[in-house]
């Protein structure tokens, strides 16, 4: 069973380093930023890394705690259980 990461602040910097290390090895993706462009950029990038993994895009502000919860429902629907999650600045 492959895991899935959820990477917050993942359109640049070290989200985005961590967000294609993760798709090079084969895990499934939720990215999530506050900009939707780069998360869009973003996925295609990865996609080319490795086509064969699921990769959602959430643009959210982490501080609606409301709308957090609203996210990470989504991500639930779409990945199932998720196993691992990523905090980057």
């Amino acid at each position: 069973m492959t895991s899935t990461y959820i990477i917050t602040g993942a359109s640049k910097g070290s989200g985005r380093f961590f967000a294609k290390t993760v798709a090079e090895s084969g895990h499934d993706i939720a990215l999530i930023s506050r900009t939707p462009v780069d998360l869009d950029s973003l996925k295609i990038e990865l996609q080319r890394i490795n086509a064969n993994i699921k990769i959602s895009t959430h643009a959210l502000d982490l501080s609606s705690s409301l709308q957090t919860k609203k996210t990470f429902d989504v991500i639930h629907s779409i990945h199932g259980q998720t196993t691992k999650a990523v905090v980057c600045f």
